[in-house]
């Protein structure tokens, strides 16, 4: 990491700075250190959900998060962001005789603020990196998504491998 010396002396302080004493400061264009990184953030933030979870359900940690191992692994997708609030019907692919999706209700969420999620069955939170939202806590935990587009999420299985339901976000134009 690259530092410079930087002279700190102001006739207006008191104490070691008026008095000319020298700091170590980082350049603007040197690496952040690893606490300052998106994947620590993330690391953290999953650390902390998994450790809250784990008190709420027992006391013991019987076995470790998954989500937590994979950030831990460098499983993170991309940028941490979040998904645009608002309601996503989820629905399976229909077919060319009849409606053009199935809806399915019990799959419905809404995106309440900032990382939190809820469904008919409660509240919970996820993660959003790159492309890939993981839903963390509550009814949804363990589920994840694709996103295709701002508005469009596909589950995706264990594997990673995209399945046939898709939730589309509500806007003005597309209301049932």
């Amino acid at each position: 990491m690259a530092k410079s010396k930087t002279w700190v002396g102001d006739s207006h302080r008191t104490g070691p700075a008026a008095l000319g004493v020298m700091s170590n400061t980082r350049a603007l264009t040197a690496r952040a250190s690893l606490w300052q990184s998106l994947r620590w953030m993330a690391l953290r933030e999953l650390a902390l959900r998994c450790l809250a979870s784990a008190i709420a359900g027992s006391l013991v940690l019987a076995a470790p998060c998954p989500a937590l191992a994979k950030v831990a692994r460098g499983g993170l997708d991309g940028p941490i962001g979040t998904l645009h609030r608002g309601d996503y019907i989820c629905e399976e692919a229909g077919d060319a005789a009849g409606e053009a999706g199935v809806h399915q209700p019990q799959a419905d969420f809404t995106i309440l603020h900032d990382s939190v999620y809820r469904s008919a069955a409660g509240q919970g939170s996820y993660l959003l990196t790159g492309q890939l939202a993981l839903m963390t806590s509550g009814p949804k935990s363990g589920e994840r998504f694709r996103r295709l587009s701002d508005g469009f999420l596909r589950r995706l299985t264990a594997d990673g491998t995209e399945t046939s339901l898709r939730c589309i976000r509500l806007v003005l134009n597309n209301q049932h």
